[in-house]
């Protein structure tokens, strides 16, 4: 609503100034121009939220890999510390002209932030974000703004202990279950994109020297390293990679690891397509319906679900 407001700006203003007996629903909710300096501060400040929140339960099935990067991000985004950009043209709100309830917000979300997604997280749900995160092979030296050096090494260790507790061995079933990499779905480029331009934006937040750190791990003494030591060896993929095409590419050198990928990169980010799917099929099994089988519901709900992405010719 906000940035619809300041999108509209120039307009409103325009008619407040050609309309001076404006009508009273309007000359009663009019912005004084300390309002619309407070509105689109608000803008920036909550731009990165929006977009997160956007691509995080966007339709091109996000996974759990974004979280952490995402939520770390908005929350430096939000430290008084740091500069508000204005997502429209780029340009830094320097500190003297913030208003004080804008201040006041950032202060209080930030704390919020903070409690929810650092000191309040349990301790498992932080091991399997971070866990997942690490599985991302764009994202595996967590080198995205927010986290610190203690927490990259906490989480390399905790890393390795799930790799080496669950997947070092091949579970009995695993050549049957895990299937091959053809029928692996591509990684959806839109999805990847919004990441990318969200990450992005927040480029200037990056570098502070309490984080800085060289990529990989430490050298060890020369010992046999297993799959997960070798994988954090690796130099971090470009942005742009779409990881679901990686791993199958990588399969082979990271067999077992690559299960462990599939798993953890199968989850979604949020509860928002599995409620799409309820919809769907809502949608699809009606009263005229109710005789289909399962296997049709499933066709139906996939057509539906992918009408959007058919190629001509297919």
């Amino acid at each position: 609503m906000c940035n619809s407001l300041r999108i509209n700006q120039e307009p409103l203003l325009y008619y407040d100034v050609r309309n001076p007996e404006a009508a009273t629903g309007f000359k009663t909710n009019r912005y004084s121009l300390e309002d619309w300096l407070i509105n689109n501060q608000t803008v920036a400040l909550l731009a990165p939220l929006s977009s997160a929140s956007q691509y995080l339960e966007g339709k091109n099935y996000p996974t759990m890999n974004l979280v952490i990067p995402s939520l770390y991000g908005c929350i430096e985004h939000m430290n008084p510390k740091n500069p508000i950009r204005q997502p429209w043209n780029g340009a830094a709100i320097p500190e003297s002209e913030l208003r004080p309830e804008v201040k006041a917000a950032r202060e209080e979300l930030f704390n919020d932030l903070i409690r929810r997604w650092k000191t309040g997280l349990p301790e498992n749900l932080k091991r399997f974000y971070l866990t997942a995160t690490i599985l991302d092979p764009r994202q595996k030296n967590l080198a995205f703004p927010g986290i610190t050096s203690g927490e990259r090494h906490e989480a390399r260790e905790w890393f390795i202990a799930e790799y080496v507790s669950h997947w070092e061995k091949a579970p009995p079933n695993a050549a049957g279950g895990a299937g091959t990499h053809a029928n692996t779905p591509a990684h959806p480029q839109h999805s990847g994109a919004s990441f990318i331009d969200f990450m992005s934006n927040l480029s200037h937040l990056r570098g502070s020297p309490d984080d800085a750190e060289e990529e990989g791990i430490t050298d060890t003494p020369e010992v046999a390293k297993n799959e997960a030591e070798l994988y954090l060896e690796l130099p971090a993929v470009p942005m742009k990679t779409q990881i679901l095409k990686w791993w199958p590419e990588h399969e082979k050198e990271f067999p077992q690891l690559s299960l462990m990928a599939r798993q953890y990169l199968g989850c979604p980010a949020t509860s928002a397509s599995a409620e799409r799917l309820f919809s769907v099929a809502g949608r699809v099994y009606g009263d005229l319906r109710q005789n289909m089988d399962e296997d049709m519901l499933e066709s139906l709900m996939w057509a539906r679900i992918n009408k959007g992405n058919r190629q001509e010719g297919n």
